[in-house]
């Protein structure tokens, strides 16, 4: 009942994890108390700089040296590095502990690098009022490293809150509708973390909660080498517990503080550990220790840790009826009747598209926006090893985000550029900074369903080349470069050049909704259309950005550094997409793609030659297909009305969003004013619902008029209308009616 066997993760100590978040916030810092203090004139602007641009090379070099040992380190062992615990209540942990693995090594290096480059960036455009956006990038790159190498969900979670504060800040403080949102989508992802931690030890059932009275340790047979004829036992993953012998003899330096490494004679042994102040003593007992074996202490059931998760995934955990995979044991606990992993990935989903909500709307912040596309991508990496491979969860919570990759992708391609004129500062710049920033939400939006459809690899080369293409175009219009390397950012970003830039992703995503329909899952087939649909609009938003710049002359004034910054962005973009997207697996090699390694996990171009021609001929008709249509609609000076009409998703999402606010204030208002004087405010209560009903239906009905930009005056009333709007206000009253009485009758 005590012990199991299974490949555990192998964790290494390291000390240097923690520079990688400290030091972008030590930059923050000092450019903060420069800003507050006024600026300090000149000489304050310079000390804000200088020390950003030493700490953001610093962490870029260090992130670097993480990533090539990263590469180096054999697959089934991660870096990991404990700076601080707090509190530990049972298996319930607050701490601050970081985890290098190779996906996590590639995601801060990609992070510290537009970190880096928005540094420069910032002071080479605008170095004399620099220190307040300095600022906001430095806390913004610290939240998002938080959340790439955090191991607990509180960490992560305070993670995000940075970065969310952040990316409001680097927007210039205003929109707080958005920041509510993308706080909302936070606190979301806290309550999903919530219900897997009782989800890992408990069920939920008619009478509520119900703990797991198993123990929470298990030692685990592992098959890692052991001294000749002896026996070694470690714990490696549960810092600062005590171990002692329960039964027999002491153990040798007993008590032992984890981490440890022992070796014993074989036998049968007891262990009794103190995990903590708060945390009554755990027993493993009587196991035996068979000569030559490896075995490992190992906590189970509750966790807050996801290398911890991980292991509980991999490794089968004891029961009184024999092992049981974890997965098995969450397929059996339900809320509502819904699997309850599928309930977490569910919330997950909404929180990580709430976040993008605040990205979307943002047009100003230099090149930081950009890592706002990360935090999405690691929440859903975190939540889907919980269902099983190939599930109809899986496909079907891939749904959502694909279809805001569109509603995204149409808001960026609908937005108010028209041709460009031939003179430079005509050129609407302020409405191409704003196309950027949505299509990384789409693409981000993208690679959340790619996850869910089991494609991880090709979310990291979509976010990764979407990353690094719109930090490229973005630094191309501020600094009026040559529109040349614009075209090649637009290009990589649209996935229009075979196997470069964002063409890898998009095509193996395509690919692998293919193989979900052919597995008779109706979600891949209603995906696969959908993702093409998003690349075309993808492709059309960025290439309106182009067109609306390509008659502008390049600028021969200024820095020559931001120009610079363009040209390596760009080739950063496409080489990324060949380093991490290209293999010879997809045509019969035995060399996978760099993405398909980090992840270890099988890809939707692995289908055969056909499947790979198919996949990228899809993608890359989507890209030129965008390219044709861009071309078309700059053509004219005026915005074409089929442009106009792509702002429909987006106008028809926002009004569903703002009735749905309405209903809650309502309801909210409702609750509260019959819970004070319930029969004397009834009259005013039916009123006030009666009239925000009646108005509500009114912006209802002057909906298709604004969706395709006719005036309000044009929308003609009907009688059906009409008569629908008395019966849904009269059913409100009734409704109303029915809980004061019911009200009244309960006392």
């Amino acid at each position: 009942m005590f012990e199991t066997a299974g490949a555990l993760t192998i964790v290494e100590q390291v000390s240097s994890l923690v520079w990688l978040v400290a030091l972008p916030l030590l930059w923050a810092v000092v450019s903060a108390l420069v800003s507050l203090r006024g600026g300090r004139g000149a000489t304050g602007q310079r000390i804000a700089a200088q020390v950003s641009i030493a700490a953001a090379g610093g962490a870029f070099g260090l992130a670097v040296s993480h990533a090539v040992r990263a590469a180096m380190t054999p697959a089934g062992r991660v870096a990991q590095q404990h700076v601080a615990q707090f509190v530990r209540i049972g298996q319930l942990e607050v701490g601050i502990d970081l985890v290098r693995d190779p996906t996590s090594a590639t995601l801060a290096l990609l992070v510290t690098f537009i970190a880096f480059l928005a540094v420069l960036h910032a002071v080479w455009s605008v170095p004399g009022h620099v220190s307040g956006r300095l600022a906001w990038t430095g806390l913004l790159t610290s939240g998002v490293l938080l959340v790439v190498l955090g191991d607990d969900w509180p960490l992560v979670a305070v993670g995000l809150q940075l970065a969310t504060l952040a990316a409001w800040g680097l927007g210039g403080g205003g929109r707080k509708r958005s920041l509510a949102v993308a706080l909302g989508g936070d606190a979301a992802v806290l309550y999903a973390a919530w219900v897997l931690f009782w989800s890992l030890g408990g069920g939920f059932g008619a009478s509520g909660y119900t703990p797991d009275p198993l123990p929470r340790f298990a030692i685990v047979s592992t098959p890692e080498p052991a001294p000749e004829g002896k026996s070694t036992v470690s714990l490696t993953t549960y810092e600062d517990a005590l171990v002692t012998s329960d039964d027999g003899p002491p153990l040798p330096g007993e008590p032992l503080h984890s981490p440890f490494a022992l070796t014993l004679e074989p036998g049968t042994y007891s262990f009794r550990l103190q995990a903590g102040a708060a945390t009554s003593d755990l027993l493993v007992t009587h196991v035996t220790l068979a000569p030559g074996r490896s075995y490992v202490l190992t906590p189970y059931g509750p966790t807050t840790s996801m290398r911890n998760l991980g292991d509980q995934l991999a490794v089968a955990r004891p029961t009184s009826t024999g092992p049981s995979p974890l997965r098995a044991v969450l397929a059996q606990r339900t809320i509502g009747g819904v699997p309850v992993a599928a309930v977490i990935g569910f919330i997950v989903v909404l929180g990580a598209l709430l976040r993008l909500s605040l990205l979307a709307r943002g047009d100003r912040g230099g090149l930081a926006y950009t890592l706002e596309g990360v935090p999405p991508l690691i929440l859903a990496m975190r939540v889907t090893p919980l269902l099983e491979p190939g599930s109809l969860a899986g496909a079907a919570l891939a749904i959502a985000p694909v279809i805001a990759a569109v509603v995204l992708a149409a808001k960026a391609a609908s937005s108010g550029l028209g041709r460009a004129p031939a003179v430079a500062q005509e050129v609407p710049g302020d409405s191409r900074d704003g196309v950027p920033r949505t299509v990384v939400a789409a693409l981000s939006a993208l690679a959340v369903a790619s996850v869910f459809l089991g494609e991880p690899a090709s979310a990291i080369v979509i976010v990764v080349a979407a990353s690094l293409g719109a930090a490229a175009v973005t630094a191309a219009i501020d600094s009026d470069a040559d529109v040349r390397w614009l075209g090649v950012a637009c290009a990589g970003l649209a996935g229009l050049m075979p196997a470069a830039g964002a063409s890898p992703g998009i095509a193996s995503v395509t690919a692998g909704a293919f193989a979900a329909s052919a597995a008779g899952r109706v979600a891949g087939a209603i995906i696969a259309p959908v993702v093409t649909l998003s690349a075309v609009l993808v492709s059309l938003a960025v290439f309106r950005v182009y067109g609306a710049s390509i008659r502008a002359p390049a600028k021969v004034k200024g820095p020559r550094g931001p120009r610079v910054l363009v040209v390596l962005l760009a080739v950063a973009s496409l080489g990324a997409g060949v380093a991490l997207g290209v293999g010879t697996s997809p045509f019969g090699g035995s060399i996978p793609p760099l993405a398909r390694r980090l992840v270890l996990g099988r890809g939707g171009l692995d289908g055969g030659p056909r499947m790979v021609a198919a996949a990228f001929g899809i993608s890359l008709a989507a890209a030129a297909l965008g390219l044709l249509a861009a071309r078309r609609a700059t053509s004219t000076a005026r915005r074409p009305r089929w442009i106009a009409a792509l702002a429909a998703p987006t106008a028809l999402f926002g009004y569903v969003a703002a009735a749905g606010a309405s209903v809650v204030r309502f309801l909210a208002r409702s609750v509260d004013t019959m819970d004070r004087e319930m029969i004397d405010d009834a009259t005013e209560l039916l009123t006030s619902g009666a009239v925000a009903a009646s108005g509500g239906l009114r912006r209802l009905e002057r909906i298709p008029a604004r969706l395709v930009g006719k005036p309000k005056s044009d929308a003609p009333t009907s009688n059906r209308f009409e008569l629908f709007r008395l019966a849904l206000v009269l059913a409100m009253v009734a409704l109303l009616g029915l809980v004061v009485l019911s009200s009244m009758l309960l006392g």
